[in-house]
Formats: structure tokens, sequence, C-alpha cells
């Protein structure tokens, strides 16, 4: 007689549910990194200075081009200093101006 097929393992159960335990623990955990270092960041990426501002890469680009928001070239790439999408976003337009 086959015992196994009438009574699941316990230590199975137990490994299942303590995987899905450090499955979320990690995700948490990962969820929490990317939040904090993004908030601290002193240059925005174009997507991340539109997300904090709340809309398109697009209106991002046209107000570094039109002087509305100051921007700086890395290699390639086109960051925005947090300080400036924090006073444009604000209202204080004046301080996020480029010079």
């Amino acid at each position: 007689m086959n015992t196994a097929a009438t009574h699941p393992d316990p230590f199975q159960a137990l490994g299942e549910a303590l995987q899905a335990v450090i499955e979320d623990a990690v995700a948490k955990a990962l969820a929490s990194v990317k939040t904090a270092s993004s908030e601290d960041a002193v240059m925005l990426s174009v997507p991340e200075a539109a997300e904090r501002l709340g809309v398109g890469t697009t209106k991002v680009k046209q107000l570094i081009a039109s002087g509305q928001l100051a921007s700086v070239t890395i290699g390639r790439r086109r960051l925005v200093p947090a300080e400036n999408v924090r006073s444009f976003g604000s209202g204080d337009a004046g301080r996020g101006l480029a010079s």
C-alpha cells in the first residue's frame, strides 16, 4: 500500500509556504530599494522627470528645448537636476530655468 498518496508530505507543504514568504519578502525589499534610490537621486532621466511632473516624456523634452527646464547631457544621456524638477513642479519655475 502506498502511503504517500493518502498522506501528503508535511515537509513539502512547509517548503512551499516558506518559499512563498521568502519571494514576497524579497519583492518588497527590492521595491523599497528602487523607491529610496529614485527619491534620493540628484539627477533624473527624462522619463523619471516626466513621472515626477505628471507629464509625458515629450512634454519634458519640449520644456528642456524651450529653456523652461534645465538639463545636462552626460555622454548620450539627457539628465535633469532633481532640484529643478521639484522647483518646477511646485510652481517656482524660475528656479528650474536653464541658464
